[in-house]
């Protein structure tokens, strides 16, 4: 049991001890044999003789014979070893940036001007009025014609509208940045819409095109 509590720990469990007596020995007649000792291996120092010469049978027992020299290394692990370092990656070429988004009513009227095209217009066809209020509640108006030709666009108020949108400047820029969609900005009460819902809605069209 004393044997058991010291070889356990290294994966070992003694369930018998022989002692085989070839020969009994006259102290008198015949000199006391002197006590051999194991040779010190690493990961041993600090235990008995039997029990060096214990963990010496079982190394030589399992380790190959054509090495003269047999060593002990002890090996923590719980530590992983070190991972070989990966070449560094190539750098890519930065991404060509998107331009910025407009800060004004102004200029969010002159890149819709840049966009106006037939294929626009034929998809949307509708007409939007515009009734824009600022913080210092100052009043513009503006408008979107896609009904016919390339479109057109500006100040003032169109003939004849389909639908007619009030909002305040700072919506009306988060729409079309795309942080505020159509649909979300009508429902909560944000955008206010005279005339067709789903005819309103084809704004979408435009601020996608606007977006890329």
């Amino acid at each position: 049991m004393d044997i058991n509590d010291m070889t356990k720990p290294w994966g070992l469990e003694v369930d018998r001890v022989e002692l085989v007596f070839g020969s009994s020995l006259n102290t008198e007649e015949a000199p006391q044999a002197p006590l051999i000792m194991p040779p010190s291996l690493p990961g041993l120092e600090g235990l008995p003789g039997p029990l060096q010469q214990l963990a010496l049978q079982f190394l030589s027992q399992n380790l190959p014979q054509n090495k003269p020299e047999c060593s002990l290394t002890v090996m923590d692990e719980l530590r992983t070893p070190p991972s070989p370092q990966s070449p560094p990656s190539p750098q890519l070429p930065p991404s060509p940036q998107s331009p910025p988004s407009p800060r004004s009513v102004q200029e969010l009227l002159g890149a819709v001007k840049l966009l106006l095209s037939e294929s626009l217009v034929n998809r949307v066809q509708a007409c939007f009025q515009f009734h824009i209020s600022s913080e210092n509640h100052q009043q513009q108006s503006y408008f979107v014609d896609l009904r016919q030709g390339s479109g057109t666009a500006g100040p003032g108020a169109a003939p004849d509208p389909d639908v007619t949108l009030s909002v305040s400047d700072s919506d009306l820029l988060s729409l079309f940045e795309g942080t505020l969609r159509p649909f979300s900005a009508f429902s909560s009460g944000r955008l206010r819409v005279q005339g067709d819902v789903k005819t309103a809605m084809k704004l979408e069209e435009l601020i996608q095109l606007l977006r890329k």
